[in-house]
């Protein structure tokens, strides 16, 4: 984390039905851990030493007093902060264990933050991870870096086959958005946010045409691998594990321009840590229908947004039980009706597009074929 995003960035928590969003500030009682000169890593040298970057530190709140961690460079912004640790805290173990020991200090805090919110006595510190399994998988990681830097092609499929179409297809909804925005004559510059970024690679694109950019993911691995790829904090990552068949994979390497003009923090689309008004464009692609509450992120990226900005949406299902904010009863918009209909409530639509393919390939044999409705809106008030 840069000096910079502890600038931009607000405190999420909920007091009493308001959020906060007072500033953040280092804890005085806590060191601030910065990148060392180069030194050896478990995977690639560690990258120069950054003296506005701050590697591992306490942030508290200078509101409510709550205190969230960095942790390997990424901050982690949620609250309430102890349920979370206990289903992502194996995220972290793996990386710490990757690329150095957490501070005895923030061990303990992270800790106590866990014991907090035990049930009951003597149970279990660590719960079931409460997400899905492809965000447990390495190759969920490798087959968002294959979608999204798009390294040459190591085998040639036979021409006409199934796998020759899908590798050869050059549209995609992020594909679709950076095409967007180069037809639309919007102005370049100001700061633009990605909400459920993965590995970054949008961010990337969106970091060509804004001053700067920020990527939002609720997964620490992933976030932690996007501040890799664009910063080389705390190491630089240059290879991925490419899934020949099954759980047989190679290294592959693949190249991505730094980024200094982006950075990677995880919290809730539907609590963004920012104020109001403060993107000219946020995105937001195949978030709403596996968010919990897919209307309340729509709301927050809008309240984040600033008028006259724009808001790009993506989504291959609408929402997640989407029969239940119907009450069961199948009456109502479809789900891509609803998305639409809730982004006009704060938004001008500007334009609509369906059946945009989305092709993710999983293994050397294996691709995953989504079509996805794709929407761009500018919010209403003056600039």
């Amino acid at each position: 984390m840069r000096l910079d995003t502890l600038r931009d960035i607000a405190c999420p928590a909920d007091r009493e039905g308001r959020p906060c969003r007072a500033g953040l500030v280092p804890d005085g009682s806590h060191p601030v851990l910065r990148p060392r000169a180069p030194a050896p890593c478990a995977s690639a040298p560690r990258a120069p030493a950054d003296g506005d970057e701050i590697l591992e530190a306490l942030l508290a709140c200078t509101g409510c007093g709550t205190r969230y961690p960095v942790l390997l460079g990424v901050p982690v912004l949620v609250e309430p902060l102890g349920p979370y640790l206990r289903t992502h805290y194996y995220q972290m173990e793996e990386a710490q264990q990757a690329h150095g020991e957490f501070d005895a200090r923030t061990r303990r805090f992270l800790t106590e933050r866990m014991l907090d919110t035990m049930e009951r006595p003597h149970g279990d510190l660590f719960k079931r991870p409460g997400i899905t399994h492809v965000d447990r998988d390495p190759q969920y990681i490798s087959a968002g870096i294959e979608f999204h830097y798009r390294p040459p092609p190591t085998e040639a499929y036979p021409p006409g086959s199934v796998a020759a179409h899908l590798t050869g297809i050059p549209d995609s909804p992020q594909g679709e958005a950076m095409a967007y925005l180069a037809r639309s004559g919007r102005p370049a510059g100001g700061r633009a946010l990605e909400v459920g970024c993965h590995v970054g690679g949008f961010v990337h694109d969106l970091a060509r045409r804004s001053s700067f950019v920020y990527g939002v993911d609720l997964c620490f691995r992933t976030a932690l691998v996007a501040r890799q790829i664009a910063k080389g904090v705390p190491c630089p990552k240059g290879t991925y594990s490419a899934y020949e068949v099954s759980d047989v994979s190679v290294e592959r390497p693949f190249r991505a321009d730094t980024r200094r003009n982006a950075d990677f923090l995880v919290a809730s689309g539907a609590r963004l840590p920012f104020g109001d008004g403060f993107f000219s464009t946020v995105a937001c692609f195949h978030v709403s229908e596996v968010a919990d509450d897919g209307l309340a992120l729509l709301d927050d990226m809008a309240r984040v947004l600033q008028p006259g900005g724009l808001q790009v949406l993506a989504s291959i299902d609408g929402f997640r039980d989407f029969a239940r904010m119907q009450g069961g009863n199948g009456a109502g918009p479809s789900p891509h009706g609803a998305l639409k209909d809730r982004l006009q409530r704060t938004c001008r639509l500007l334009e609509e597009k369906d059946n945009i393919p989305w092709i993710r390939r999983n293994s050397r044999r294996s691709f995953m074929v989504h079509m996805s409705h794709c929407l761009w809106g500018e919010k209403r008030g003056a600039p």
